[in-house]
Order: C-alpha cells, then sequence, then structure tokens
C-alpha cells in the first residue's frame, strides 16, 4: 500500500506541474518520467516468471500548430521517440537469474494471452488499436544494464526507440492529460507492450554426515548442482564398506535441514519450480565387524542384517533401490439423517422436523483406509566354490608299453550372484471406529453410530527380518574323468561352472 500511494503521489505532482504551463506551450523533450515501476502480478511457469510491461511516446502540437515534442516528433509520419521506463523486479525468498526483454507483438497474445492477462489488471485489447505499427526489436530495443542478478530484486532500465505509426490510430490523452488546453492543442500517445522474462535460481544440494554431525566429503562425492524443471530426481544413498546408511533430513526452504534423522531413503520427486532449493543430508554410522564366537553380542544385530558368517560366502550390504508407494486415505464418506422408519420414512427432513417425531442417521464410508510404502534392498554375495575331479589319464609314448596315472585336481571359483528382498519402511492400515452426524433436531444435537456387522481389517507384517544368503556349497565333487592322450600324456584341463 506504501508503494501504491507514493506512485500516487508522484503521478499527482506531476499532473500539476503540467497544469502550471501556458496553454500553448510545451517544454518537455522526454516521453515519459523516469519513474520506477515495480509489478505485483506475474504469469508463472516453473523457475520462470512472465510480465509485459506497457511503454508509450506521447506527442504534443502547441497553440501555433507546431509539434514540440523531442524536437518535433508526430504520429503518422515514420519517425520514432525514445521511451525510457525503470521497472524493479522484487521475489522475496528466491533469487533472480537472468532477465530478458522483448517485443510483446499481436503474434506473441494470440499464442501466450496468459502472459498479458495474469501480469496486469487492463485488458490487451483497450491498447491494440494505439500500438506501435513498425517498430523492430533488433534495431530499437536499446541495451540495458541490470542491475541485482543473484539477489531477490533487480532493476532494469530499458529504452524503446517506439516507430510513431499507430496499428489503426493514436490515442487521443489531450482530454485527461490537459483539459483546459486550448482547443488547438493536441496531444496523442503510441503504445509499445514489451514482454520481459525472470527466471529463478534454483540448486539441488546433497552432502553426506555421521549420524554425529561429522562430515563425510572425503568420502562421498557432494552434489551442488541446478534443478531443472520437469525433470525427474531420486535419492539412492551412495555405498562405503566402512559405514552404514542410516536415514535422512531434508529441506526445500533454503535453510540447512533440521529435526530428527528420517528412516528410509529420501523420497524423489519431479521439480516442478515451486521451491527454490531442495538441500538433503544422508547420515551414515560406521560398520560394525561380526563378533566372533565367545565374544559380546550387543549391537550384532546389524551385522545380523548384512554380513553372515556363513564359510565362502561374502555378500555386500544392501542399498535401497526401487519403491512401491500406494495411498488409499479418503473414506468417501456419505451420511443422511431422516425420518423414521428406515424406507417408509413419513416427511422429508429438509422440509422441516416435527418435534414429536423420531430420526435415524446413516452413515456410508469404505470399509478401510491404508498407505504404504515397500523398498527394494538389493547387493550381490560371492561365492567361493572348490570343484574337485579325478583325472584317469592313460598314454602309450612310441615304442613303449602303456602308461596310466590318475590325477585329483581342485579347481577354485569365485561366483557371484545378486538378491534383493523388500522391505517395508511405512504401513498404516486404518478400520473404522465410529461416526458423528450433528444437527440441531438430534438429541444433544449430535449421535454417535458404530459400524455394525462389521470386521475391522487385519493384516500381519514382520516389522524385524534378516537376509540370510543360502550356504556356500563348499567343495563340489565332480566325479572321475578318463583322458587318453594317445602318444602323449593328456593335460588336465579346467572345468567350466555355471
Amino acid at each position: 500500500m506504501k508503494k501504491a500511494q507514493r506512485i500516487l503521489a508522484v503521478l499527482l505532482v506531476g499532473v500539476l506541474l503540467l497544469l502550471q504551463f501556458p496553454p500553448f506551450s510545451f517544454l518537455t523533450n522526454k516521453a515519459v518520467a523516469d519513474t520506477e515501476i515495480t509489478p505485483l502480478s506475474y504469469f508463472a511457469d516453473k523457475n520462470d516468471r512472465y510480465f509485459v510491461g506497457m511503454m508509450y511516446f506521447d506527442m504534443w502540437k502547441n497553440t501555433a500548430g507546431k509539434w514540440v515534442t523531442d524536437g518535433g516528433k508526430e504520429p503518422y509520419k515514420n519517425m520514432q521517440g525514445e521511451a525510457t521506463f525503470t521497472y524493479k523486479f522484487s521475489f522475496p525468498g528466491r533469487k533472480i537469474k537472468a532477465v530478458t526483454a522483448s517485443l510483446y507483438t499481436k503474434k506473441d497474445n494470440e499464442n501466450h494471452p496468459e502472459y498479458f492477462r495474469e501480469s496486469r489488471s487492463d485488458n490487451y485489447e483497450q491498447y491494440a488499436y494505439s500500438m506501435s505499427k513498425g517498430t523492430d526489436y533488433d534495431k530499437d530495443v536499446r541495451p540495458f544494464q541490470k542491475q541485482g542478478l543473484g539477489t531477490d530484486t533487480t532493476i532494469i532500465p530499458i529504452t524503446v526507440n517506439i516507430r510513431l505509426n499507430p496499428e489503426v490510430q493514436a490515442e487521443n490523452i489531450k482530454e485527461e492529460s490537459c483539459p483546459t488546453c486550448a482547443k488547438e492543442v493536441e496531444a496523442w500517445r503510441i503504445y509499445q507492450p514489451i514482454l520481459f522474462k525472470i527466471e529463478l535460481e534454483s540448486a539441488l544440494i546433497v552432502k553426506h554426515f555421521t549420524t554425529d554431525g561429522k562430515s563425510l566429503n572425503n568420502v562421498f562425492t557432494p552434489i551442488e548442482d541446478e534443478l531443472k524443471p520437469n525433470q525427474p530426481y531420486d535419492f539412492t544413498p551412495p555405498t562405503n564398506p566402512k559405514y552404514e546408511y542410516v536415514g535422512y533430513k531434508k529441506s526445500t526452504t533454503g535453510k540447512p535441514p533440521s529435526g530428527d534423522i528420517l528412516p528410509g531413503i529420501v523420497p524423489g520427486f519431479t521439480y516442478d519450480g515451486s521451491f527454490e532449493q531442495f538441500t538433503a543430508y544422508l547420515y551414515y554410522k560406521e560398520a560394525q565387524g561380526c563378533p566372533k564366537p565367545g565374544e559380546s553380542q550387543e549391537g550384532a544385530s546389524d551385522c545380523q542384517d548384512h554380513e553372515q558368517p556363513t564359510k565362502g560366502v561374502v555378500c555386500s550390504r544392501p542399498v535401497p533401490g526401487l519403491r512401491l508407494e500406494t495411498a488409499e486415505l479418503d473414506p468417501v464418506v456419505s451420511a443422511v439423517i431422516k425420518a423414521d422408519q428406515r424406507g417408509r420414512e413419513r416427511f422429508d427432513v429438509s422440509k422441516g422436523i416435527p418435534t414429536s417425531e423420531s430420526l435415524y442417521g446413516h452413515v456410508q464410508a469404505k470399509r478401510y483406509l491404508f498407505q504404504h510404502k515397500f523398498v527394494n534392498m538389493t547387493g550381490q554375495c560371492t561365492y567361493t566354490v572348490n570343484v574337485k575331479r579325478e583325472y584317469r589319464l592313460t598314454w602309450r609314448p612310441k615304442k613303449k608299453s602303456r602308461r596310466n596315472e590318475t590325477v585329483k585336481r581342485t579347481y577354485t571359483y569365485q561366483i557371484v550372484r545378486p538378491y534383493s528382498y523388500w522391505k517395508i519402511d511405512n504401513l498404516e492400515v486404518y478400520g473404522i471406529r465410529e461416526a458423528t452426524l450433528r444437527n440441531y433436531a438430534l438429541p444433544n444435537e449430535a449421535i454417535t453410530l458404530r459400524p455394525q456387522s462389521y470386521t475391522p481389517p487385519s493384516y500381519i507384517a514382520a516389522t524385524q527380518g534378516n537376509f540370510y544368503p543360502p550356504p556356500a556349497p563348499g567343495t563340489v565333487d565332480a566325479g572321475s574323468r578318463s583322458k587318453n592322450g594317445g602318444s602323449s600324456k593328456p593335460v588336465c584341463l579346467m572345468i567350466a561352472v555355471y
């Protein structure tokens, strides 16, 4: 309100000064005053804001028939006149990344009428007849300086060399600007709309910490990037054998995340430009080794989840991956209060309720509500497999008797097998307890109904569980095999294991 009052005061002073001029002379050679304009409305599209500014050039003729504005500028003569406005764009809580300006043409208004409609309180049509015809963007919009980029406020002084030929007819502004001027005096205005596009900054910040707040930048690479509209973002925690992922904190206010560490992974999203910065802190604790037989088992539950003492098997720590989320939390309630008896109502309660009559209430809703989030945990186990085989070798060197030999060989292979399981990250199930109807005609103005012939929902879920890899096969006996080498001793080849 204070800004509006200040601008109004400036305009009133301008009118008073104009009325002090003699009716036959106009000393000004400027099209408009250098008044700072601060738009109050914009058309928002993701991180972009659009505003249409209405610039104009005024031309005056005195009682002697001479055009006195800016050395004799007049309409319909293919002349040009410079109009200068200073615009101030402010977006509290956001940072301005860039500002561009272009002519807002008739075609622009046909393609994007929302730019004009959402950023202004007036109508395009009221200016259309008096808009400039022939102003060229490349030649007539002067280069302009931008102050305050990177802050929430920028000031843009813009000058347009307006072509003083109207689309139909210049607007006669004599009556509103100088109603006491002599009848020979003329005053005309040509408009040129300008489209401003303001791009706001956005940022994605992901950092890693221990649960006691120590930075893990030397272990995991932090992310500092720009959020791009319509792009999906997911946050699978990186892994390291020395650290185990615990949970996260997040913030969209531009301030560091606060509060408790939340279990699970950071919910993914598709950026829609509704906030400037998304910050996520991922938290880890140091990995603990499994206790040896006879040692204290305190704190060994995590070890049981991720590291199994099965000989010959080494499994990586599981990491969260695909998420399945479903929610059905709308009960779709409908309720009625009617005259008894049900199905044989004697009157319409909406038209009135006799005090001597009885009523009944009926409520319908879904039998239960729920929401859940399941997370697919994945990893891989490496099995060490020994394969033994016996070879019965025969060969007959030249001019010598046949030879026989039995050879036993053991081959060692590393077999990698992926594993996965689903973890319940969130599970909520709600049944019906009661419904309350309120109406002044009811006893004590309310009745409480409890479900009849109703079976509450039931479910079974395990909240604690471990991943247990199948045991390693140990040494596999591949049996025996006979090999005849002819005149030379055969070679025992390695076998393939699948």
